[in-house]
Formats: C-alpha cells, sequence, structure tokens
C-alpha cells in the first residue's frame, strides 16, 4: 500500500488529477451503463459493421492516446467495482474525444473452450490510428460485432463510408 502511495505522489500534481478523474469518470461510466446501457455512450457515434478505413493520427495526439490509455487501464486497477474493458474503452473514447482526437472502438466475441457448453467471451478495444491503445487483443480470434467511431470530419467520413463499401463489395 505505501509503495502505491509513494508511486502516486511521485506523479505530479497534473497527472494525480487526471488519474482522479479517470477513477471518478470510471465510476459514472459503470453506473451509466448499468442504468441507461450502451446506447447512451454511443448516441453521438458513427456505426460501422466492419471495422472502418483507419483515421488518420498524428503523432503527438497518438501519444496522448497511448498515455490516456495507460492511465484508463491503472486506474481501473484500483477501482473497488469490477472496470473491464467495456467501461475503460467508453471513458478513454471520452477523453480522446474532448481533447479531438479520432479513434474508434469495437465491441467483439469469440467463442471459449468452456468444458460442457459453448461459452462466449465478449471484448472492447479502442483504437487510435492502428494503435490499440486500450484493451489489447492477442490474437485475431474476436469476432467484430460492431464498431464505433468519433473525430473525423464530415469529408473524412463519406471517404471512409465509401472505402467501406468498396472493401465490401470487393474483398481481398
Amino acid at each position: 500500500m505505501a509503495s502505491r502511495i509513494k508511486k502516486f505522489a511521485a506523479l505530479g500534481a497534473s497527472r494525480q488529477k487526471l488519474l482522479a478523474r479517470i477513477w471518478l469518470l470510471l465510476a459514472w461510466a459503470r453506473l451509466r451503463l448499468l442504468r441507461k446501457g450502451l446506447s447512451h455512450f454511443t448516441a453521438g457515434l458513427t456505426l460501422h459493421r466492419t471495422t472502418p478505413a483507419v483515421a488518420p493520427v498524428l503523432g503527438d495526439q497518438l501519444a496522448q492516446a497511448i498515455e490516456l490509455g495507460r492511465l484508463v487501464s491503472i486506474a481501473a486497477r484500483y477501482t473497488p467495482w469490477q472496470s473491464r474493458c467495456l467501461t475503460q474503452v467508453l471513458v478513454l473514447q471520452q477523453l480522446l474525444e474532448q481533447r479531438q482526437i479520432p479513434g474508434h472502438f469495437s465491441l467483439g466475441v469469440r467463442r471459449g473452450s468452456g468444458a460442457a457448453e459453448e461459452s462466449f467471451n465478449a471484448h472492447a478495444w479502442l483504437q487510435c490510428g492502428n494503435t490499440i491503445v486500450n484493451g489489447a487483443v492477442v490474437d485475431d480470434t474476436y469476432t467484430t460485432l460492431s464498431v464505433f467511431s468519433w473525430g473525423l470530419r464530415e469529408s473524412s467520413q463519406r471517404s471512409l463510408h465509401a472505402l467501406s463499401a468498396q472493401r465490401s463489395a470487393h474483398p481481398p
């Protein structure tokens, strides 16, 4: 416990404040998710049925997204409630959107190796550009169900929709 306090104290005031804010956002997101459901969070986002073309992300934006993803993961480890991948992704998406950093998050499932019955494992992960910044996917065994994006200019969104349609029409 003392080492955790020392690590927190070593972060500096601005990081401490941000980490505390993230911790509170995790609580808020979990409560909202339980009461209102996922649609409350995705109302203003663009839904894709497949992974969209990657939105351009500047180098400093990517570094900031990676750092925020790391802080969300750290804060989630210290909540007295479960802050699993979906809650973390929803909080990180909010933080990135506030900073005008584009990205998308995916919801997927994979078949588990249940003994008697078949089981499913759900997972959420968030990407900026080609980089997963929260909810690392170890393997490609997840089947993507939905993808939600934000932060794209209207012209970029039209281009992404056209590219997605082109991909669907001409699979590799």
